[in-house]
């Protein structure tokens, strides 16, 4: 049906990555939104071997769980 499934090891050493960006603008950027949605699937669409199980964000930075488990290292 197109749903992840998530296992008990999925959230066992999950690599944590941090991203940030540079392109401030806060007046430009007073009403924006992150979608954490949006950005799990835009990674999944890029890296589809990769699990995401936790994400997020906000204006500026933000946080990206991957699963290590039966991950091709």
């Amino acid at each position: 049906m197109g749903r992840v499934i998530f296992h008990q090891q999925d959230f066992e050493n999950a690599l944590i990555l941090h991203f940030k960006t540079n392109d401030v603008d806060e007046k430009a950027d007073a009403d924006y939104k992150v979608s954490w949605k949006d950005l799990e699937n835009l990674v999944k669409e890029k890296f589809d071997k990769l699990k995401v199980v936790y994400s997020r964000a906000d204006k500026y930075d933000g946080h990206l769980a991957i699963s290590s488990f039966k991950l091709n290292k």
